[in-house]
């Protein structure tokens, strides 16, 4: 909540003029979650800066485990995770460019609505504390995996998911791994490198394109074990689409075109 301030200054009809006694009004804004979580913190301007740097967020502590913090603003300000391990209840990404370029970041629930870039280290979803270990990439959401030279994971802690409704992307050279199952109901698109989906999952509908110089891959899970990845709708791949580990199961309702 906000506390605001009001002076008005003026005149009346029985002639009064001048400045009235100022009065003290609290406004309530309510973030509109689409999967339900509160933030108890935010990013604090916008404009850029790293997730390290505590004097960017609200009241300058750097987030914790049981914080649920958002990011909103119009210029969609980069917010960069390049070091350390750090660990949050969840994350509300309604307006910026989250970029995971290194480290370990942890996180009990995302909602991305926004940009969410991936270019290196650990985006870990886990499913302790009783969260729901859910990623959920809204119609408007896009996360690109845009390795910058080094291998990128986004890891599973428990039962952890991916809900995509909107754009997955992979744009860059390079390795990524998505331990985490993946239920896609939007776009999945491989421009470049290798995109491993190594938990299993489903998609449905002409959303699964493998590009020119990319590779689809679905491998072992993050423990060496195997995993189902379901496909009920149309499956397009003109590149190279491998199966090492897990099953690809293609129940299409239109072309598979391999």
């Amino acid at each position: 909540s906000e506390t605001v301030t009001l002076e008005a200054v003026g005149s009346n009809a029985s002639g009064y003029s001048g400045t009235l006694a100022p009065e003290t009004v609290t406004i309530t804004a309510t973030i509109a979650s689409q999967t339900g979580m509160v933030p108890d913190m935010g990013w604090a301007a916008d404009a850029p800066g790293n997730w390290d740097d505590a004097s960017r967020w609200e009241n300058d502590p750097v987030p914790g485990p049981s914080d649920v913090v958002v990011i909103d603003f119009p210029d969609l300000p980069q917010i960069t995770h390049s070091s350390g391990t750090d660990t949050v209840g969840g994350i509300i990404n309604l307006a910026g460019n989250l970029v995971m370029a290194g480290g370990t970041l942890t996180a009990g629930q995302i909602e991305n609505d926004s940009l969410l870039t991936l270019t290196g280290g650990d985006l870990v979803l886990s499913t302790g504390s009783g969260a729901t270990g859910t990623l959920f990439n809204t119609l408007t959401g896009v996360i690109d995996i845009a390795p910058a030279g080094q291998p990128v994971t986004l890891g599973a802690v428990g039962a952890a998911a991916i809900a995509n409704a909107g754009i997955l992307e992979m744009t860059g050279a390079g390795s990524a791994n998505i331990d985490a199952a993946l239920n896609d109901t939007g776009a999945i698109v491989v421009r470049g490198g290798t995109l491993s989906l190594n938990g299993g999952g489903s998609a449905s509908g002409f959303n699964i394109t493998a590009g020119a110089g990319g590779v689809l891959a679905f491998g072992t899970t993050a423990t060496g074990g195997s995993h189902t990845f379901s496909i009920t709708g149309g499956f397009f791949a003109p590149a190279n689409v491998v199966v090492d580990g897990g099953t690809l199961d293609v129940s299409a309702a239109s072309a598979v075109i391999f």
